[in-house]
């Protein structure tokens, strides 16, 4: 794996589990060598197996939704939106008020075409804890279904909460020019 060999890393992997259909680490290590290969589902099954075999406790909540952010993320990157909002939904699960999971599963909403269940995801963030980044991320939610004045509102809440939040800053720009308020 540190030497970037993922499909030699699985093959170890996977023989380490033939020798030892328990192996914990083995299961852990080839959802890395997966996910590294952009074999999401294939990652996400390898993850959910080693957090069955975990009679130890390694799995615990704090690892297990970072493992399963950890492949959510490179989906995102690769715009597998159904399989990111999958794992941060299961990343949620153990860290059920993680405002980045909360963002990323909408996020991942968006890449799948469902902008309805992204915006509900971050109204209720917003509700719970209202932050800079998930305003921004909400407009731009509301850009994607065209609501121009409500994406708009957005990126003005997210740029007076944080002045220096460039990413804000360019949303608000940029939704402006193409006519918002």
């Amino acid at each position: 794996m540190q030497q970037g060999k993922y499909a030699e890393a699985k093959q170890s992997f996977e023989r380490a589990i033939q020798a030892d259909p328990k192996y914990t680490l083995a299961y852990g290590n080839l959802a890395r060598a997966e996910t590294a290969l952009q074999n999401y589902g294939n990652a996400m099954e390898a993850l959910a197996q080693a957090i069955a075999t975990d009679t130890g406790g390694f799995f615990d909540d704090k690892r297990r939704a970072e493992a399963y952010s950890g492949i959510g993320i490179a989906a995102l990157k690769e715009k597998k939106g159904e399989i990111a909002a999958e794992c941060f939904r299961l990343a949620l699960e153990a860290t059920p008020d993680n405002q980045e999971f909360l963002r990323n599963l909408a996020m991942g909403y968006l890449l799948s075409g469902r902008s309805t269940d992204a915006a509900r995801v971050l109204e209720s963030a917003i509700r719970k804890n209202p932050t800079a980044e998930a305003y921004n991320t909400l407009g731009t939610v509301y850009a994607e279904q065209k609501r121009i004045q409500d994406a708009t509102a957005m990126f003005q809440r997210a740029v007076q909460m944080n002045p220096n939040f460039t990413a804000a800053q360019q949303n608000l720009r940029q939704i402006t020019a193409q006519g918002g308020q």
